[in-house]
């Protein structure tokens, strides 16, 4: 791995920011966290966690009033909500930031998506996307394995769910679409999946229960229900299941437990990825999309476009069933 000097600024100070992913960067040799911004964050925020003693600033502007003009090792990590996406980037880039990491899903719009790639552009900004299944072992060794499946036969179904109970606090800020659907997307189009290719949508729900099916390029059936306790606490469950022809299960994946047919895969998935993005971000290739070790904002688009489908047809009122074409 590329030992360059690398410095982490996290915008946000969630619980991702505070309590995921500052250990992982402590983890890390080559890598100082430089500060933190956050218009809520305090000293005593930080007290319990790992980054007591970081420098906190309210605004990118203060930023750079206080370190000056970012270098290339500057790597902005935007641990925020993907609606907060656009201003951020927006006033990133006005202070000569060109490094960033977003966060899942990016866009569930248009119109937001389009906002962060016109500023991508304009800017020439080096944009990874930390989409953890990508980078993972767990979907590689599940990718082989479909692989494998599909020289053997022509026919097959896939079945996944990712359940959990939010809290309504959670709730506020979480949907379908930036739940776990950008975990199942990433899966499919990680193992092979073409998302430009999947057929007509068929989507069904009651209360936070989601049932999406496609008819192509193979039957995929996605089950994501992110119900309270209020609406009966889903089971906590992140399953990939593929079923040959005669609907026979031949690969059952456990992406909580981390295993697939039975075989555990030990792996700090959060330490992966930030690996490879750091490593990704430190070369010198350009343009950025073309270097495949890391996920790029270009190279998210297939699951951004389909998130995007869904999100709008998900938010037509009083509908419980839905049939609709690829949008494409």
């Amino acid at each position: 791995m590329n030992q360059k000097k690398q410095y982490i600024t996290i915008v946000g100070m969630g619980h991702y920011g505070r309590n995921l992913i500052a250990p992982v960067y402590v983890l890390l040799p080559q890598v100082r966290v430089k500060a933190i911004v956050s218009q809520h964050a305090t000293s005593e925020t930080l007290e319990k966690t790992l980054l007591v003693g970081v420098p906190i600033v309210r605004s990118f502007k203060e930023w750079l009033r206080i370190f000056g003009e970012p270098t290339s090792e500057d790597i902005f990590d935007l641990c925020v909500h993907h609606q907060e996406l656009p201003d951020l980037l927006k006033g990133l880039s006005e202070i000569g930031g060109k490094c960033c990491i977003l966060p899942k899903p990016v866009a569930v719009t248009q119109k937001n998506w389009n906002a962060i790639s016109r500023i991508n552009k304009k800017y020439e900004m080096r944009c990874a996307v930390a989409s953890q299944w990508y980078y993972s072992r767990l979907t590689k060794t599940l990718a082989i394995s479909y692989k494998k499946l599909t020289q053997k036969t022509q026919a097959n179904n896939i079945a996944m769910e990712f359940s959990q109970a939010f809290t309504d606090a959670q709730l506020t800020h979480y949907s379908p679409t930036s739940g776990f659907l950008p975990h199942m997307l990433q899966i499919l189009s990680s193992i092979g999946i073409p998302l430009a290719a999947l057929g007509e949508r068929r989507i069904t729900y009651k209360n936070l229960r989601y049932e999406i099916s496609y008819a192509k390029p193979t039957p995929i059936h996605l089950v994501t229900n992110m119900g309270s306790k209020t609406l009966g606490a889903p089971q906590k469950v992140r399953r990939v299941r593929i079923f040959t022809a005669e609907n026979l299960p031949v690969i059952d994946a456990d992406f909580y437990a981390q295993c697939n047919n039975g075989q555990a895969i030990e792996e700090n998935i959060l330490l992966t990825m930030t690996k490879k993005i750091l490593a990704g971000l430190a070369e010198e290739i350009l343009p950025f999309a073309e270097n495949h070790g890391v996920l790029s904002l270009e190279n998210y688009w297939p699951i951004a476009r389909e998130l995007i489908a869904l999100n709008s047809l998900m938010t037509t009122p009083s509908v419980r069933e839905i049939v609709s074409g690829t949008d494409r």
